[in-house]
């Protein structure tokens, strides 16, 4: 009996320690499903092939924003789930998706498709539409939908049918930031909206009904969305300053390349983004600012890529330029010491201007003045020494000097015939000196060469 009553304590004990913590789990779920409604919905934009972080925050709404741009309205959407065989009806207050684009100044005619990320949704979007099937197709609200279609799937029957498309209600996507999820059994009657239940745990639902009754979609209704990325149509384009380069090996161009996007915040982003490459880095290598440096002779393309968008530049270079020394006017010779009589005379081959190089040596020599000097060989320098010592006879040599009158005592001597003695001389002489002259003339001559 004993035994008995000490294990009824023992479960008792534990029953109770089970409720307690029943107790303590049941508010922490709670507070955790509440903890993931976000108060803020972010709308960011980008491009085809740029990863979340690469695209741009546009704007922000905050839940009283959103809760202004509302028209007050219960809106409604219906939902097929296939799988579970049964109807959801979604009452919601929000904001048109079409107005929260509008006043974030989004470019609707460029959307090419949306992916909304929610706060449980992990690292990747939970749902992602193209444009033109969530907001360009036109969706319903089919009143009494779940009558309408058996457990199997199909419609009860073609009037069923056909009342549903003639009760359907045109509806817009919305961001609702307070709503009321219910299901309801295929076949089951009086499924109607109701704002019962309304809460904001799942703030912000995406709903945006369907196309038609049996429309599948509803595993794609997004709840606790709070970044919905816009991806635009094509790419940006870029354009380089100059398609085609010129330049001299040991140069250097700073290359400039501006984009051109759907939207002015991504312009910074697409220029942030650029990368540059060279097919051959042997004539060409470019850095990361786009500043291109010849480096050997040849051709390369130099390739601007931003994502997607790429642009090119043929880059051509040649040879590095050498600087040509100029040569000195008037360099004809050199120049040596003049003659002593020993006949030392300067001597040197001329250059000829604009044919050689010049020495620096040799740049700052004045030309010559015109003084020349004529110097004897020993021979004709003897033969004039004797030629200049011989005298007349005796009575030539009276008449190499004469007076103004004659002497008192004078008497006038007969005039004898001219002698051809000093004659002779005389023409050796000027024989000798025209020889030398023109000897000296053919020296002369030669050194002018």
């Amino acid at each position: 009996m004993e035994n008995r009553i000490n294990r009824m304590k023992k479960t008792g004990a534990r029953l109770l320690i089970i409720c307690l913590v029943l107790l303590l789990l049941i508010p922490a779920a709670t507070t955790e499903s509440y903890g993931n409604a976000t108060d803020t919905l972010t709308f960011k934009i980008g491009y085809y092939g740029w990863s979340p972080e690469d695209y741009v925050e546009k704007k922000t709404f905050k839940v009283s924003e959103i809760q202004s741009l509302s028209s007050g309205n219960m809106l409604a959407d219906t939902y097929y789930d296939r799988s579970g065989k049964r109807v959801g009806i979604d009452s919601a207050y929000g904001a048109k998706l079409n107005t929260l684009l509008d006043k974030a100044g989004i470019d609707k005619g460029s959307i090419n498709a949306l992916a909304f990320y929610t706060t449980d949704s992990g690292n990747g979007a939970f749902a992602t539409f193209t444009w033109q099937e969530l907001v360009l197709t036109d969706r319903y609200y089919f009143d009494n939908l779940a009558a309408a279609i058996n457990k199997d799937g199909k419609y009860v029957d073609s009037q069923a049918k056909q009342e549903l498309w003639n009760n359907a209600e045109k509806v817009d996507v919305v961001l609702a930031y307070q709503d009321s999820w219910k299901w309801y059994s295929a076949g089951s009657e009086g499924a109607k909206p109701s704002s019962s239940g309304m809460q904001t745990a799942n703030r912000f639902r995406l709903c945006f009904g369907q196309s038609n009754p049996l429309d599948y979609r509803t595993f794609q209704s997004a709840k606790m969305v709070e970044t919905i990325y816009v991806t635009f149509s094509g790419t940006p384009k870029l354009t380089a300053d100059r398609s085609n380069l010129e330049g001299k090996v040991g140069s250097k161009h700073k290359l400039k390349v501006t984009a051109a996007a759907a939207d002015d915040a991504l312009q910074q982003k697409v220029q942030e983004k650029m990368t540059y490459s060279s097919s051959d880095e042997s004539v060409a290598k470019v850095n990361s600012s786009g500043e291109i440096e010849y480096v050997g002779e040849g051709d390369a393309t130099i390739t601007v890529r931003s994502g997607d968008a790429t642009t090119t530049v043929q880059v051509h270079v040649g040879k590095k330029d050498v600087k040509k020394e100029e040569p000195q006017k008037g360099d004809t010779g050199g120049s040596g010491k003049g003659g002593n009589g020993k006949g030392a005379s300067g001597s040197g081959k001329g250059i000829a201007a604009g044919k050689s190089k010049v020495p620096s040596s040799s740049r700052n020599v004045q030309k010559p003045k015109e003084n020349y000097m004529f110097v004897l060989s020993k021979d004709a320098g003897n033969n004039l020494k004797q030629a200049l010592k011989k005298q007349a006879p005796a009575e030539q040599a009276s008449m190499s000097t004469h007076q103004e009158k004659m002497d008192n005592k004078a008497e006038q001597l007969e005039i004898k015939k001219k002698s051809n003695a000093l004659k002779g001389a005389t023409g050796a002489i000027a024989g000798i000196i025209a020889i030398e002259g023109s000897l000296f003339g053919f020296i002369r001559f030669r050194k002018m060469l």
